[in-house]
């Protein structure tokens, strides 16, 4: 079903930046991203947790550029101080300032539907992207109407 803007509450935030701990941009086929996604999300907790650092905010992907069918990916989560590099897990930091930001309440598959959403809004407002996109999920997979936010840095 093609949905427009008009389904989502779409909002301009101003963020600070935030420490965040990450399995940097891996080269993913589409079909394999969720599970990437878990895998990772494991991975960077248990770094987090070892260190003795506490999340501070639900896990994120951020998606980079997409070439050939292949997706670049970095999941994560935001921390309470900064990490120390451990394997495929890395320290990095979420951009603050302007962003555009909407909720997406549904199966992640629909997810895509926000991006779009938020895309048409920022193009209608004049406003441009200014660092790579992300998915805060605030649910986990086992809840039946999962919310996810996308927040859009932007100029």
């Amino acid at each position: 079903p093609k949905t427009d803007a008009m389904d989502y509450d779409i909002e301009v935030v101003e963020l600070p930046p935030r420490p965040a701990a990450v399995v940097r941009r891996a080269k993913i086929r589409p079909d394999d991203v969720g599970a990437f996604v878990a895998t990772a999300v494991g991975e960077v907790m248990t770094v987090v947790r070892r260190q003795g650092v506490l999340p501070a905010g639900p896990p994120f992907t951020r998606y980079g550029r997409s070439a050939d069918g292949v997706l670049e990916v970095e999941v994560g989560v935001p921390t309470s101080a900064p990490v120390r590099d451990v394997g495929r897990v890395a320290a990095m930091e979420l951009p603050g300032g302007r962003a555009v930001r909407t909720r997406h309440t549904g199966p992640y598959a629909g997810v895509g539907a926000a991006h779009e959403a938020v895309t048409h809004w920022m193009t209608q407002h004049g406003l441009a992207v200014r660092d790579l996109p992300w998915e805060s999920y605030l649910d986990g997979p086992e809840v039946p109407r999962p919310r996810t936010d996308v927040v859009v840095p932007c100029q």
